[in-house]
């Protein structure tokens, strides 16, 4: 888990919210961490997702090195199957 990418994402989505006109949601995000973790867990989906996303589209720009989930990276000068 990258804790510093999952922080960010906690940073950004008051502010997201409010840009999609939820600014009661976004209220309650900065004094209850609760409501902020529970967002997090739906921030791929819907309006806020679509606020969020510079924010995942830079991720993984600056992450394309990392390998999916159960494979490894490939080694360097290491000649293709």
């Amino acid at each position: 888990m990258d804790v510093a990418f999952l922080w960010e994402l906690l940073r950004a989505i008051p502010a997201a919210e409010a840009a999609e006109g939820h600014a009661e949601a976004a209220k309650a995000d900065v004094f209850k961490l609760s409501a902020l973790i529970s967002d997090a867990l739906a921030s791929g989906k819907g309006e806020i997702a679509d606020a969020l996303r510079p924010l995942y589209l830079d991720y993984l720009e600056k992450h394309d090195d990392v390998p999916p989930k159960g494979r490894s990276a490939p080694r360097p000068n290491a000649r293709p199957d």
